[in-house]
């Protein structure tokens, strides 16, 4: 970054307030769940409009919220003014840092009949990895929202899963009859692909060859491509079947897992037939 006089003569993209946003996002979820739990009861889904599967959708964004309307609108139109206000205040920080990151284009909270709130926050298309919305869960009766995911907005959310039991279900979505999953794990980012990782669709079929470094590591390709660097971790048998293709398959099984700087970790599961199976 450049400055003259303590001021930067340009700005960059820069990495989202991850953990301040999550307090902001819980702070909503929160106070949607009082509302709804302790002033208005179930009245409360008649008052937001409901999804197919009748939870009620609070949009914060909505500017005709809180115009001449009742008092759940206006407080989410409270609530929208307080997040707004607060998040130009971090954006101030990070533009006298020399870093932009854009105010979000879509703020909502799913709130579910047994009143477990599903909180999501979307930005500018190409900001966060694969567009997908970074999501929280706060249960019913709550007071902690979860680790932040991304996530499709269609996408259930993984309720009760640690994240390693939230990737194994993503692999077994993309197991073939009669296979198991072997190993899972991430790409390296040292020298990932971005452009050959933007073009990926989750369950796509990778070619692994022996060029990568170290005796586990292996350079997996897509169409001929490079795509990054996958390491096995200690199995060198394994490794060796994939490079000679004898069995095992290294499938795609999910973009943009974590919020990272300036992109998602790719996660790989290796597939093989399983022979113990009857």
């Amino acid at each position: 970054m450049t400055e003259h006089r303590g001021v930067p003569l340009f700005v960059e993209a820069g990495p989202l307030p991850v953990k301040r946003l999550r307090h902001l996002m819980q702070r909503l979820a929160s106070r949607i769940a009082e509302h709804r739990e302790i002033d208005i009861g179930d009245a409360f889904f008649s008052v937001f409009p409901c999804g197919g599967d009748g939870e009620a959708i609070v949009d914060f964004l909505d500017p005709n919220v809180g115009v001449g309307r009742t008092g759940s609108h206006m407080l989410v139109a409270a609530l929208r003014r307080w997040f707004m206000r607060t998040w130009a205040e971090r954006q101030q920080i990070a533009i006298a840092s020399g870093h932009y990151f854009p105010p979000p284009r879509l703020l909502r909270a799913r709130v579910a009949e047994n009143g477990g709130v599903r909180i999501e926050v979307g930005f500018a298309a190409g900001f966060l990895p694969f567009d997908r919305l970074l999501t929280g869960w706060l249960p019913p009766g709550g007071t902690h929202l979860s680790t932040l995911l991304l996530l499709d907005a269609e996408e259930p959310f993984p309720i009760g899963f640690t994240r390693k039991a939230f990737i194994h279900r993503c692999a077994e979505r993309f197991t073939l009859p009669g296979e198991r999953v072997v190993h899972v794990g991430t790409l390296w980012d040292g020298d990932l692909n971005i452009a050959t990782a933007m073009q990926l669709r989750e369950g796509e079929t990778l070619t692994a060859t022996g060029e990568a470094r170290g005796d586990y590591g292996v350079a997996l390709r897509w169409q001929g491509q490079f795509l990054g660097t996958f390491n096995l971790y200690g199995d060198a048998a394994l490794r060796t079947r994939l490079i000679l293709q004898q069995g095992p398959v290294v499938r795609v099984i999910r973009r943009g897992f974590l919020l990272r700087p300036d992109r998602g970790r790719i996660v790989v599961a290796v597939c093989e037939r399983d022979n113990t199976a009857r």
